[in-house]
This record gives C-alpha cells, sequence and structure tokens, in this order.
C-alpha cells in the first residue's frame, strides 16, 4: 500500500514559495489564499515581498476573513507591506475584529486606539512599548497583557510605563517576574514595596475608642462575683436566723 505523512510548515514553505513564483504576476484566487492557510504567516521578508507583489489590494480585501483568523505576528518588514497595501482608512472593521491586524493598521494613531479593545493577537504586533503611552498600557486587559514580548520589557525604560504594564498584566508570573527584576533595579528598592506589618497596642494601652480593656473588664467581673458571694451568705445567714 501507499506509505504517507504529514509535511511540517517548514517543509512546506518551498512548495508555498515556488507555488507563488510560478502565478507570475497573477493575483491570487480566494481558494488559493485559503489552501496556503497558515504557510502565508511563516513567510519570511522576502517572501511576503514577493508574495505582495501578486496580490492585488481588492484581492487582499476580500482574504482578510481568511488571514485575520490565523493570527499572524508580523516582522517590521511584513507591517510596512501591510500598511502600504492596506491604509486603515480603507478597512471597514473595528479594532476587535482587525485582531492581528489592529496594531499593524494603526502603528501610527496609537493614541487614537483604545487599548481595552485590542486582542491578545493585536498586543503580539504592537512592538516597542515605547511608542504607547503610559494611560493606553495601564488600559491593556490582563489576558492580552500576558501576550506582551520579554524583549519589549527588557528594552522598556520609562518606569511609569513600566508600572503601567505591571499593573494591566495583573499575576502573571512571566511578565510579572521580569517587571519585578526591572523595577527593583530601576527604583533601587523592592517593587512593589512589601506591606508594613499592622499595628499591634501595647497590652495595657489606654482604649482608643472608650471601650474596656482587657484588663478593666477582668477588675469588673471579679467585683461582680464578690458581690454575688456576699449577697449569697447574706441570705444563708438570715435563712438560719429564721
Amino acid at each position: 500500500g501507499s506509505v504517507t505523512r504529514d509535511l511540517s510548515n517548514e517543509e512546506l514553505k518551498p512548495i508555498a514559495m515556488k507555488y507563488v513564483d510560478a502565478k507570475e504576476g497573477e493575483d491570487f484566487t480566494d481558494a488559493e489564499v485559503q489552501s496556503l492557510g497558515h504557510l502565508l504567516c511563516g513567510l519570511a521578508d522576502h517572501e511576503w515581498n514577493r508574495s505582495f507583489k501578486f496580490i492585488s489590494k481588492a484581492r487582499l480585501l476580500k482574504m482578510l476573513p481568511q488571514l485575520l483568523s490565523i493570527n499572524c505576528v508580523s516582522n517590521e518588514e511584513m507591517k510596512l507591506n501591510w500598511k502600504s497595501k492596506l491604509p486603515k482608512d480603507t478597512v471597514d472593521l473595528d479594532i476587535v475584529n482587525l485582531s492581528w491586524l489592529a496594531s499593524i493598521l494603526y502603528a501610527e494613531d496609537l493614541d487614537d486606539v483604545d487599548y481595552r479593545e485590542l486582542t491578545g493577537a493585536a498586543v503580539r504586533n504592537l512592538g516597542s512599548l515605547e511608542a504607547s503611552s503610559k494611560e493606553s498600557l495601564s488600559n491593556l486587559n490582563p489576558q492580552a497583557a500576558s501576550l506582551i514580548s520579554l524583549q519589549w520589557i527588557e528594552d522598556l525604560e520609562d518606569v511609569d510605563k513600566m508600572k503601567a504594564v505591571a499593573k494591566s498584566s495583573g499575576e502573571d508570573p512571566r511578565i510579572r517576574t521580569a517587571l519585578t527584576a526591572k523595577l527593583t533595579d530601576a527604583l533601587g528598592s523592592a517593587y512593589p514595596p512589601p506591606l508594613p506589618p499592622p499595628a499591634r497596642e501595647p497590652r495595657n494601652a489606654e482604649p482608643q475608642d472608650g471601650g474596656d480593656n482587657p484588663g478593666t473588664r477582668s477588675s469588673a467581673l471579679f467585683s461582680l462575683i464578690t458581690f454575688a458571694l456576699v449577697a449569697c451568705i447574706s441570705i444563708s445567714s438570715d435563712l438560719v436566723l429564721l
């Protein structure tokens, strides 16, 4: 019988690029885009450049539903290709539905973006955090913030922006560890600062609210017991005399 095996993306990429080259300038069809699928995400810079030459703006817009579903991570050259081919005003999609393309198409207008709407896929394509304001970074939702690259944190110099990422990323251990080390080094003290121990009152301290302290309560109880015993003895003596 015949023997078959699945090919990895790395093995399929050369085949896909031969197919791209064989197009010789012809536009991709929807079926071809769907067939290439995730391979389009894995192309290198020069491969993307060759591919984009064969994809018209109209075709690229039609391809978006398929391309947005595969959550690409773009490098700088790939971002330039996307921005030149698809200016944001030509795409009739909101920030959420743009998914990973949102932070690419709005790269030069990040101040206009509500970071609360950025998906995790979009955050993975943000690039340098220096281009984002501290207010925007603090608005990232924890799930999206957890996908921030550790290299971006390593490159970040603004202490306020570090604190903003620490706030938005919640308890994600990967981000928390990196930021704790970086902020501790930048601030020259532990981050986050340890909580002060709760204040403890001296045992014989006077009560602050006018209430009884333990010593006062013990004395009152002793007096009450003594009074009760004296009363009982007095009653017993009266009964004997009768």
